[in-house]
This record gives structure tokens, C-alpha cells and sequence, in this order.
């Protein structure tokens, strides 16, 4: 997947993770962050901080599939 990406996501986006998991935790009447609320937003946060390569929009590969991808390769903690 990585001949798809042009740019990747800088440290805003994992600001971003932060403080979307928090509030996704608040609204879910929690006081801590679950890996379930980081799944739950990596749509939401990553989806327009990926630039894609010409190579990924002319196969029509969404940033999406990409995410999931890396979020698939990585063991949960």
C-alpha cells in the first residue's frame, strides 16, 4: 500500500486521534480512551490527511482501504 501514498499524516493527526478519542470516551461516559475509540475515529481523522499518488486515484484506491490497511498491520495494544 505504501506506492499509494504521496504524503502521509503529520503530528496534527495524532493530535487530532487524541482529542477525538476523549471526547469519543466522554460521550461514551468514560473517563479513559479504549483502542476502540482510535478505530472507531481513524476514518474521520486520517481520511483527507492522506495524499494519495496518481497511481492510487487512477486504480481507485480510497484512502479508506489504505487506513484500514496500516490499522490491520498494527497489533492493538
Amino acid at each position: 500500500m505504501a506506492r499509494y501514498i504521496d504524503y502521509g499524516s503529520s503530528p496534527r493527526g495524532s493530535l487530532a486521534f487524541l482529542e477525538a478519542a476523549k471526547a469519543g470516551a466522554l460521550l461514551a461516559g468514560r473517563d479513559h480512551v479504549l483502542p476502540e475509540d482510535i478505530k472507531a475515529m481513524r476514518h474521520p481523522v486520517l481520511r483527507h490527511r492522506i495524499v494519495l499518488t496518481f497511481e492510487a486515484i487512477a486504480e481507485q484506491v480510497h484512502p479508506e482501504t489504505i487506513i484500514d490497511a496500516v490499522f490491520d498491520a498494527v497489533p492493538t495494544p
